[in-house]
């Protein structure tokens, strides 16, 4: 005979979780829109490298509450250079930059936080750094650029762009445009988190441990 009150309870049982997993996932895709943490792609150029600053830079990056999700340090091919600037082959300094690109060796970060490509675009500054010693004395390349092709970062300027860069520099094949860090999603996970970054990099005067990018630039 049958049980149709065991029957019943088990449907019950199977429909309330399925309303709670499309709940959480309505969470989540909510909390990405809300949140807006995007990934964007972020060079410290060679002349900064040779200079000495990426310690004092990856610093800053830290202090403005970046996630350093992934690094890379090595010189750009001169292909690389055309392929990553690709963009710009058709203007008249487009072979004086390829050349400073592959110049000397380069640090590629994927960045991580709310609005990351807007905000770290207006951390970096004007891309003439005379103007940004003008208009944002505390910007990076107020700080540290020389000139206009020697500017010492650069920025992707649209998430769009942020994919196609990361997927070339750093082998993110198939890049998601936003990779949300779920951790992020609990504001107490992401102070303890938080917490924790800023203990690793008082751990050393120099650069903060960052997970490594394998392969050649």
């Amino acid at each position: 005979m049958v049980d149709y009150s065991s029957v019943r309870s088990l449907l019950l049982g199977l429909f309330a979780g399925f309303i709670t997993y499309q709940g959480l996932n309505l969470y989540r895709n909510l909390g990405d829109v809300w949140l807006n943490f995007q990934s964007t792609c972020a060079i410290i150029k060679p002349n900064a490298v040779a200079k000495g600053n990426v310690g004092a830079i990856l610093q800053r990056i830290d202090d403005e509450g970046y996630q350093i999700i992934l690094k890379k340090q090595g010189t750009l091919s001169q292909e690389m250079a055309a392929k990553f600037y690709e963009e710009h082959e058709t203007q008249p300094f487009f072979q004086d930059l390829v050349d400073f690109m592959s110049s000397g060796p380069s640090v590629v970060l994927e960045l991580q936080k709310k609005n990351s490509v807007s905000e770290w675009r207006k951390l970096i500054g004007p891309t003439d750094p005379a103007e940004a010693r003008k208009v944002e004395i505390n910007s990076l390349r107020a700080l540290f650029g020389d000139d206009v092709t020697k500017n010492g970062f650069h920025g992707s300027a649209t998430a769009e762009d942020a994919a196609r860069e990361l997927g070339l520099l750093l082998g993110s094949a198939g890049r998601k445009l936003k990779s949300v860090d779920r951790r992020y999603h609990n504001l107490e996970v992401q102070r303890k988190l938080q917490e924790q970054d800023k203990e690793t990099v008082a751990k050393s005067t120099a650069e903060p441990e960052i997970p490594t990018a394998k392969g050649e630039l």
